[in-house]
């Protein structure tokens, strides 16, 4: 058993040191980095560490965790511009130190008989592991990507992808995780979040993440905000929601490729591909594309985005905005997918 991944494989269930920090010798926790919370954060998990792992969280923070397995969080697609569902069905949401100690508690009994493998995304400037990306706020990014063996019926876990924000004490502000568990029962849901942000029909949408995600003002035909440029795949639109400092990072977990775009011309590019891969496909309206989760989380300025397609198998995307501005940029997007393979190819012609 190791105390931390540290690579390939760990196996869950020993025992790591206890206290009130991370060297169990119950002195103050105060991380001065990411990197440091992480570092707790990551030797916590794999040492099945409750109480090191809760320093990282406090009474503000949120955790997302929805299950894309079992045909979780299907419902029909809505129309281009078109609100969601209004259902989470697959996502439980934990709110608070209280919450998220009984989450971690039921996480590592689940985990307990299997082992951890393949912790990465890896790959960027030789890391192995997680990706980490320092700064105060929203700058502050872990990027994580595991699956299990050994683990059977309802705790069976074949993926999973969890996205970190940070406040600026280095608190996880947001975590949202998305699992694999095909034979789990689905989770009742979480208190849907209102479309366009609860703004009424013909008035401008609420300034911050609501008006960047749908658009300035409510109205039928929406041709502004990342939402209707996804639902239409116009690149031109998504790109408005990027600027230079923009990081988008994505893994594929067939071809276990992880690769990592910074700037307008490298995300420009990355959307690109995706809208290729799609159009390969199916090239018109809705492109195949089946939406099972979208949530916008005001508080934290942050989207979940979990859909299925004919080119993709399985696709999440969280999105980090600024937390400035009247229509903030997106400051950070993780994107986990399960691209078909190669012989499963269709090439229009």
């Amino acid at each position: 058993m190791s105390s931390a991944f540290l690579g390939a494989a760990v196996t869950l269930g020993g025992c790591g040191p206890r206290g009130d920090d991370p060297s169990g010798g119950g002195g103050g926790y105060s991380p001065d980095s990411v990197d440091a919370a992480w570092k707790n954060h990551f030797e916590a998990f794999g040492a099945s560490d409750l109480n090191k792992i809760m320093l990282d969280y406090d009474d503000d923070s949120e955790v997302w965790l929805f299950n894309d397995g079992n045909n979780c969080g299907i419902g029909t697609p809505p129309a281009p511009g078109k609100p969601p569902p209004a259902m989470t069905q697959g996502l439980a949401e934990f709110k608070g130190e209280a919450a998220i100690r009984t989450m971690f508690e039921g996480l590592f009994a689940q985990l307990k008989p299997g082992t951890v493998t393949k912790v990465g995304p890896w790959g960027r400037l030789g890391q192995s592991g997680p990706t980490v990306l320092s700064g105060n706020g929203q700058d502050g990014n872990v990027f994580l990507t595991w699956r299990t063996e050994g683990l059977t019926g309802e705790n069976k876990l074949d993926y999973a992808t969890d996205t970190f924000t940070f406040k600026p004490n280095r608190k996880i502000a947001k975590q949202n995780i998305v699992v694999t568990q095909p034979t789990a029962t689905c989770a009742a849901g979480r208190a849907k979040s209102q479309a366009y942000c609860g703004t009424a029909p013909g008035t401008p949408t609420k300034a911050g993440v609501c008006r960047a995600w749908w658009g300035p003002t409510v109205t039928e035909s929406p041709t502004e905000g990342q939402a209707i440029a996804l639902a239409v795949l116009d690149i031109g639109m998504m790109m408005a929601s990027y600027d230079e400092s923009s990081v988008v990072q994505l893994f594929d977990t067939r071809t276990e490729v992880y690769i990592y775009f910074e700037g307008l011309t490298a995300i420009r590019q990355m959307h690109s591909d995706m809208r290729a891969a799609i159009f390969s496909w199916d090239d018109e309206l809705p492109y195949g594309i089946e939406q099972r989760l979208l949530e916008v989380s005001e508080k934290t300025n942050t989207v979940m985005f979990v859909f299925k397609c004919t080119a993709y198998e399985k696709a999440t995307m969280t999105y980090v905005f600024k937390n400035t501005g009247d229509t903030p940029k997106i400051v950070r997007m993780n994107m986990v997918i399960t691209t078909k393979s190669p012989g499963s190819t269709k090439i229009l012609v």
